[in-house]
């Protein structure tokens, strides 16, 4: 089970992408730029964490409008 949040530069979780279940090795998850509510989030820089069982990894991604 894989579990991934966005999140703001500040820390404030921005959004929750649904959790999905992978086989082992890879996987893909997409993100469309938006906050929980919907709303298309300014450019800039956001921290994405991504769970699974007791594994943590977070990578930056930058959105350019």
């Amino acid at each position: 089970n894989v579990t991934a949040d966005v999140y703001s530069v500040t820390g404030q979780r921005v959004r929750r992408i649904d959790s999905a279940v992978f086989n082992r090795g890879s996987g893909q998850m997409s993100w469309d730029g938006k906050d929980d509510a919907g709303r298309a989030l300014p450019s800039g820089t956001y921290l994405v964490k991504v769970s699974a069982n007791n594994s943590t990894a977070t990578q930056r991604v930058t959105i350019v409008r």
